[in-house]
């Protein structure tokens, strides 16, 4: 006796196909919409963007009657975009007189440096200082970057950060005031869509609408770590 398998295929009347093709339909947009989800969220990113001070070099320095050279006491300073001003001291501001050394001396004094003769940040001590000139952290040495986050959305993947930069040094004169020996304030301009491949060098000089003793550039990069 033989036996066999049939297999029927049996017509669907039109709500049971409405009904299929609904839950096909559905399917395919909780596939669509997870996926969408998922390529937001991979989109926003967070990166460490690295302020470098490099270098400092004088063009020319007019001290006063065959005098090219400056004792420097100051800040440098940086932001970026959406963040407060971090800031660095060289010398003591509220008290510049207390000693005098060569570039890469003592934190607390002032600093001699001479025309045309590059001088790295990197090599003389300096202190994270707040908004009153006065140290919050011990003077050290490679201290010349500053670190900010930085938060990329398809929101503002378009959009322009402007991040400044400042260098205010004056010259200790012990019988006057201090002169202002380089003044430099600047912006960089960058779009969020460069900061996951940031890195950018700039020389920023001195600025023409500040009467100083000096003619000064400083060299700073900007890029992501």
């Amino acid at each position: 006796m033989q036996t066999s398998n049939i297999l029927r295929f049996h017509r669907l009347g039109r709500m049971p196909m409405l009904m299929l093709a609904a839950g096909v339909l559905t399917l395919a947009l909780v596939a669509i919409g997870g996926a969408t989800a998922k390529r937001a969220d991979a989109a926003i990113s967070t990166y460490t963007v690295e302020v470098s001070f490099e270098s400092l070099r004088f063009s020319d320095i007019d001290d006063g009657f065959a005098n090219n050279d400056a004792e420097l006491f100051g800040t440098i300073q940086s932001y970026f975009y959406g963040h407060d001003w971090s800031r660095r001291m060289i010398g003591t501001i509220n008290n510049p007189g207390v000693c005098g050394t060569s570039w890469t001396g003592s934190g607390q004094c002032y600093k001699t440096v001479d025309e045309n003769v590059t001088n790295f940040f990197s090599q003389t001590p300096m202190c994270q200082a707040d908004i009153h000139k006065n140290c919050v952290a011990p003077y050290a040495t490679g201290n010349n970057k500053m670190r900010f986050q930085v938060t990329v959305t398809p929101d503002n993947y378009l959009d322009i950060r402007t991040n400044g930069i400042s260098v205010n040094l004056r010259d200790y004169d012990k019988s006057s005031d201090p002169d202002t020996m380089c003044y430099i304030t600047a912006a960089a301009e960058i779009r969020n869509y460069e900061v996951a491949t940031l890195d950018k060098t700039f020389d920023f000089h001195s600025n023409g609408n500040t009467v100083t003793d000096g003619q000064c550039t400083a060299r700073v990069r900007f890029h992501r770590v």
